[in-house]
């Protein structure tokens, strides 16, 4: 995957973002497993030199310009010039512009149900850093934060599916393999693990702390974090 920095100009003063001729941009090479701090701090290294690279021969840069490919064109509310959209576009801006915004406690809440566990360590990678992803305990109705999540490739030779193949969305299992400890959730499809949790308010728990807190009821016992349930307090 690639990602690029690019740097706009135009002869006027804009009032939008990202608008605007092209000077110049350099694509780098994104991994499949990057997460978003890291390419954020690539990109930020390769857009500074690109800057003084422009600026050095701002003259050339200017004369070389081209303009963006209006086919490659992604939407956002700010800037946006109704004028400029084609009548698809405008016929979908009412569902655009009227999308409700979500909160923290809906953005990092895990809805087991509607996320493989690939889509879930994508959006991990995305904003993991930013907050604590999270489930409520089916068993006490508490919160359990989730972090330092395990890359689901490290979870195929356990093979859960196959152990487990009527399991639902949230159930959780807890599996020891070689002195490694995980504390594996299923997901629409697949499952994950996370090396860290928090419930409630006590501090940080292995996944063999949390099972000896929270799933020591008698043999045959399923347990499960809710799917989706948003906890705000």
């Amino acid at each position: 995957m690639l990602a690029r920095f690019i740097l706009h100009t135009s002869s006027r003063i804009l009032t939008s973002f990202d608008v605007g001729c092209i000077l110049a941009q350099e694509s780098v090479h994104v991994s499949p497993d990057a997460f978003r701090g890291e390419v954020t701090s690539e990109l930020g290294s390769l857009g500074a030199q690109l800057i003084l690279k422009v600026i050095r021969d701002l003259d050339i840069f200017e004369a070389e310009k081209w303009p963006q490919d209006e086919s490659r064109v992604t939407l956002g509310k700010a800037g946006l010039q109704t004028s400029q959209l084609n009548d698809r576009l405008v016929s979908n801006l009412s569902i655009l512009f009227s999308a409700p915004r979500l909160n923290k406690h809906q953005l990092f809440c895990l809805k087991w149900s509607e996320l493989s566990a690939k889509e879930l360590w994508n959006r991990y990678r995305a904003i993991g850093d930013l907050g604590k992803f999270y489930a409520v305990w089916r068993n006490t109705g508490d919160a359990v934060r989730l972090t330092d999540m395990v890359r689901p490739s490290e979870l195929e030779c356990l093979s859960l599916d196959q152990r487990y193949p009527d399991a639902k969305p949230g159930l959780a299992i807890f599996s020891k393999r070689i002195k490694e400890y995980r504390l594996c959730i299923k997901c629409k499809c697949g499952w994950v693990a996370f090396n860290k949790l928090y419930y409630g308010e006590k501090r940080v728990m292995s996944p063999l702390d949390f099972k000896n807190g929270f799933m020591r009821n008698r043999a045959g016992v399923d347990h499960f974090f809710d799917d989706g349930r948003v906890f705000d307090k």
